[in-house]
């Protein structure tokens, strides 16, 4: 097998051809503390930004192959999540608002879907929120691997995994 030689948050790196990023990283040492979860692109916990052939795309890089040449950095999405009990609030269509009120920030640019890695509609999941429609949005937000690439994305900065996580829980207390 021959080798390659990419970029990983601004260290360089060889490799042999066709392994993964995750195993090209660990196999070079590089601390993959933070960046590995199920190893099995279940998780979300490699989301990786990849600047490759005039590109930049999130990928996972448990399940993406080295290229040579190929820049990957991995960013931080700046959302924190909310923390609550539902059992402190009384059921309603407009709890996903409460609870996330810069839903009604989305200027419904697509970056989020278009980032997603996952390849979910996440601005309709949004908009949906925003009209309390629990179920749209549990539904279009069951694949989410909670990885971060949207939120990474977006200029209004909404957590939509969270937003698609609580309306997945409200789904399952209380929708029959």
């Amino acid at each position: 097998m021959s080798e390659i030689e990419f970029t990983v948050s601004g260290e360089k790196i060889k490799a042999e051809q066709g392994v993964t990023i995750l195993d090209a990283m660990i196999n070079n040492g590089l601390n993959v503390v933070g960046h590995v979860g199920c190893k099995g692109g279940v998780c979300g916990a490699c989301t990786c930004m990849i600047r490759y052939s005039g590109e930049v795309k999130p990928m996972l890089a448990c399940r993406t192959i080295a290229q040579d040449g190929m820049i990957v950095s991995f960013p931080k999405a700046k959302v924190f999540p909310v923390k609550y009990n539902l059992k402190e609030y009384e059921f309603n269509n407009g709890m996903i608002s409460e609870l996330y009120p810069e839903i009604y920030n989305c200027v419904c640019c697509g970056m989020c879907t278009k980032y997603c890695t996952q390849g979910i509609d996440v601005r309709l999941m949004i908009e949906n929120a925003k009209y309390g429609d629990l179920k749209k949005v549990s539904d279009l937000s069951f694949s989410c691997i909670s990885c971060g690439a949207c939120s990474y994305a977006c200029p209004a900065k909404i957590n939509h995994a969270e937003v698609g996580l609580l309306a997945r829980r409200l789904s399952a207390l209380y929708e029959k």
